[in-house]
This record gives C-alpha cells, sequence and structure tokens, in this order.
C-alpha cells in the first residue's frame, strides 16, 4: 500500500472500491449473491405500508426495491459509502431518499425510521461503537433493525475474505458484535444464523476461497443475522 493510500480516510477507501465494482457490473452480482440474506432480514422486519425502511450500505438497491415489493407504499432510504451504486440505485428506485454517507454520519434527522436493514455491510464500518450509536439516534422508539454478514470470527472458512478484498474490515464474534449494539442502546438483541449456501459447489481456489476445506466450512457455518430493537418510548 502507498504512503497515499495509507492516509486516505477509511470510508473513502471502501467507497472508491465499491464504485469500481458497481462500474464494473459486481455490484449487481453482489446484490443477487446477498438476495437470500436479504429475505431473511425483510421477513423479520415484517414490513408494512406505514414502515419507514433505512438500508445502511444499500449497494444498488436490491434490497429496497424487495422491500417496496413487500409492502407497497413504505418509505424507502438508503445510504452507502460509494458514489456509483447510489447513483445505481437512484436509476431502480428514484422515490427513495437515496445518499452517499457513511454509518457513523447518517444525513437524517433524530428518529426518521421505524425499520432499519444491513446486509454484508457493519464490517465496513470504521468505527462500529460510533456508527451504531448513530443508527441509534435515527431510528424512533419500538424500531427494528436486521443486520446480516458473513464475515464473522465464528466462521473461519471466510476469514481470507480480508485479505482479497484489500480494504479495511472489521473481524469479530457474534457477541462482540451483538454487544455492541446493547452498549449503544439497543434491546432485545439476538444472534441467529443463516444458511442458505448449502446448494452452492466448490469451483477452484480463489482468493476469497484458497481451499475446498474454507470454502465447506463456510458454507456449514452460515451468516450471522443480528436482530434487535430501539426500547418503546416510555421504557
Amino acid at each position: 500500500m502507498s504512503s497515499a493510500d495509507a492516509a486516505q480516510p477509511w470510508a473513502g477507501k471502501t467507497g472508491e472500491f465499491f464504485s469500481g465494482w458497481a462500474e464494473s457490473g459486481r455490484g449487481e452480482r453482489m446484490a443477487q449473491g446477498h438476495a437470500r440474506l436479504v429475505e431473511v432480514c425483510l421477513e423479520k422486519l415484517a414490513l408494512d405500508a406505514e414502515s419507514r425502511l433505512l438500508d445502511v450500505g444499500c449497494g444498488v438497491g436490491r434490497a429496497l426495491e424487495r422491500a417496496r415489493a413487500l409492502a407497497e407504499g413504505a418509505a424507502l432510504a438508503g445510504v452507502d459509502v460509494a458514489s456509483a451504486m447510489i447513483e445505481e440505485a437512484r436509476t431502480l428506485l428514484p422515490e427513495a431518499e437515496l445518499q452517499v454517507a457513511s454509518a457513523d454520519a447518517l444525513p437524517f434527522p433524530d428518529e426518521a425510521f421505524s425499520h432499519l436493514l444491513s446486509v454484508e455491510a457493519i464490517y465496513y464500518f470504521e468505527d462500529p461503537p460510533a456508527a451504531f450509536r448513530e443508527l441509534r439516534r435515527v431510528l424512533a422508539p419500538g424500531a427494528r433493525v436486521a443486520l446480516a454478514l458473513e464475515l464473522f470470527e465464528e466462521n473461519h472458512g471466510s476469514a481470507a475474505w480480508r485479505d482479497a478484498l484489500e480494504i479495511p474490515v472489521h473481524l469479530l464474534s457474534s457477541e462482540a458484535w451483538s454487544e455492541h449494539l446493547r452498549a449503544a442502546g439497543f434491546v432485545d438483541v439476538c444472534a441467529e444464523r443463516i444458511h442458505c449456501h448449502d446448494d452452492k459447489e466448490w469451483s477452484g481456489p480463489s482468493p476469497y476461497f484458497p481451499s475446498r476445506e474454507l470454502f465447506e466450512a463456510y458454507v456449514e457455518e452460515g451468516a450471522l443475522l443480528l436482530l434487535a430493537r430501539v426500547p418503546s418510548a416510555g421504557v
């Protein structure tokens, strides 16, 4: 890494990296790979027409598009650090409020949302405690949260992603992520697993899966699903 790269802010590196993915078409492929995680998160959130949903790390907007189909009339918003991802999302969802922003500096007022979704994004947050406090700020009393990720400490099969991505990430345990949520003021925090890649087949070594053993460990361990809510008013 050059000295210029080292000096570039965390969010700037991440934004440039994923803008490159969007421009190459990889943003859409990534969204397809996350589709099952999105379905599980949206099922847990149980949106309706009165919901106000924020997707943090929204990419090209496919999760919000699915939310629109499930809860017609719901208010939709999303942020991503990659400007090219947001450009694609705006084309897909012209009615949604979509902005380039990081999780620790959200461009929304206090208590703006009733639901929050984030899929494969929280390990890119520069300062997770600060980001979770900011997420808490924009959520109304009683708001529900669903976060899904495949890069976490217990899933040893995904550990190689840290080097393959070439951008900074956090590799934390399920309990560490849960504790960050509790410390930010969330309640009813629980951790579940999503097993959605049992039909995937090994296609040979890659930077993300250097060996069959790591790939099989990744599939067996599954994704981490973190659920939480904001305390109701008066609690």
